[in-house]
């Protein structure tokens, strides 16, 4: 679960923002930054038959569909 919340996105719980280390939920290129990052590095890690699963935020998901897409490892995307 790398950060993937937007450092110019407003609609963040205030609980969260006010009790969670900003490190743990900011991530740069709108967010994205870590998920393109670790997602690298899937082809070397996964086994045959396994599975990847990253917490995105609701905004993000074409984006980071985008992002699994382009390593063309995955028989699907969602």
């Amino acid at each position: 679960n790398p950060p993937y919340i937007a450092h110019e996105d407003a609609d963040i719980d205030p609980h969260v923002f006010q009790h969670e280390p900003h490190l743990a939920l900011f991530a740069a290129d709108e967010g994205l930054h870590c998920l393109k990052k670790w997602s690298r590095h899937l082809p070397e890690i996964l086994k045959p038959k396994c599975i990847a699963i990253f917490e995105i935020g609701r905004k993000q998901g074409a984006a980071a569909k985008a992002v699994f897409e382009q390593l063309q490892i995955f028989s699907s995307v969602e």
